[in-house]
Order: C-alpha cells, then structure tokens, then sequence
C-alpha cells in the first residue's frame, strides 16, 4: 500500500499511497538524527479516515529501519497535525519522548 522513495537531491524521503503523501527530512547528525516532517497531504475527499495516521505510524517505521531515534513534533504543528498526533498518543505501539530542548521540537515519535 505505501511507497517509499528518497530524492538525493533534496535529501527527502517520501511515503506515498494513492490518497497522498508525508515528506521528511533527517535532523541531526549525530546519535540523536531523527525525521522532521516537511510536507503531508491526504485528498481532500479521504480526510477523516485515518490516513493520516497511517502515513505518521509508516514514517516512525522508517524512522526505525533507519536507525533514527523517531518522527519529531512541535507545538506549533496546524490543527490536523494536532489531531494525528492526539491519536497516535492512544496507540501502544507508539512511544513519545518529550523534550521541550531536543532540536528545537517538542519531542518525538518512537515505534
């Protein structure tokens, strides 16, 4: 269902679906190199449905074949994005490690 594909030029990673896409970028070069999301779109009409969700859980997977320490969030993420991260809050296969001075985010996500 998902599609993963990284651009050398500008160093981003992107899984896609039919429906959409989330973009990210590497932060960090050291021990502590997690993704930052860029970019996520979900079509319109498929809002609502959890896509979201799904595309955020597929890239803190990435995250870990990748060895990186997960996904990064901030406060300031718009409202959609709240709500995804509200709902992978309630998941236990999700970890979130909250750290207000960690590259400048409020944290990260863990699988």
């Amino acid at each position: 269902m998902f599609k993963k594909s990284y651009d050398e030029r500008t160093a981003v990673h992107t899984i896609s679906f039919e429906h959409g896409h989330i973009d990210l970028v590497v932060i960090n070069d050291d021990e502590d190199a997690c993704f930052r999301i860029s970019h996520v779109h979900v079509d319109e009409d498929q809002r609502g449905k959890g896509f979201g969700v799904q595309l955020y859980v597929e890239a803190a997977r990435l995250a870990k074949e990748m060895n990186l320490c997960g996904v990064a969030f901030d406060d300031e993420a718009s409202e959609e994005a709240q709500r995804v991260w509200e709902s992978l809050r309630k998941r236990s296969d999700i970890t979130f490690k909250c750290d207000a001075d960690y590259a400048g985010i409020g944290g990260y996500a863990i699988i």
